[in-house]
């Protein structure tokens, strides 16, 4: 298997769409309260890195009548949300596979790009967060939602977490600003940045 994963990162492959739909997860991450908490409107184009099961492709898809771009490095995933994009009868999700470092989107295309609970899974970080200042427009805007720093109920053991101070000096020293954080439970938080 061909992955720029290490193995110390194999959680990475062990998710299933089930696993990222718990009612708890759902309920905390509230997937279309969220969005429009973060500002995304009808007439944005929005990319979900790490798309999962489509737990924010979908109701994206919804606010939007533009493309929503659905990226994984799972196939599994890819089929996942290919299947409820077909039964909720939704024509504008792009899903996309990713290969390597490279984000398969084209520059200057997206207004939000979405990281839910992916980056701290990313080996790489600085060459990630070149990609999402690429494929953003100008005035585009990102948005990281990660586990709180310290130990919660739900997500990694805490050698893995990014507490909010982190993520918020990895984007200012890739030239982002942040506009806005709030948490949106006991386990999770949100921060939303800005091409600085």
């Amino acid at each position: 298997m061909e992955s720029n994963i290490p193995s110390a990162h194999h959680h990475v492959h062990q998710h299933s769409p089930e696993r990222l739909e718990t009612p708890e997860r759902v309920h905390e991450l509230n997937p279309a309260a969220t969005l429009a908490k973060i500002g995304f409107t009808a007439g944005q184009v929005l990319c979900d890195i790490g798309a999962g099961s489509g737990l924010f492709t979908l109701p994206a898809a919804h606010i939007t009548q533009q493309t929503v771009y659905a990226l994984d490095v799972n196939p599994a995933m890819i089929a996942a949300v290919q299947a409820k994009a077909k039964a909720a009868d939704l024509a504008n999700i792009d899903l996309r596979k990713v290969e390597g470092q490279h984000l398969p989107v084209p520059d200057d295309s997206v207004d939000l790009a979405l990281v839910a609970t992916v980056l701290h899974e990313i080996p790489q970080k600085g060459p990630f967060i070149r990609e999402i200042q690429r494929l953003l427009k100008p005035d585009g805007r990102l948005a990281v939602i990660e586990f709180h720093g310290k130990a919660t109920p739900m997500g990694p053991p805490s050698s893995e977490r990014l507490g909010q101070d982190v993520v918020i000096a990895l984007m200012e020293a890739h030239d982002f600003s942040v506009i806005d954080q709030f948490d949106l439970g006991p386990n999770l938080y949100c921060v939303v940045f800005r091409k600085a």
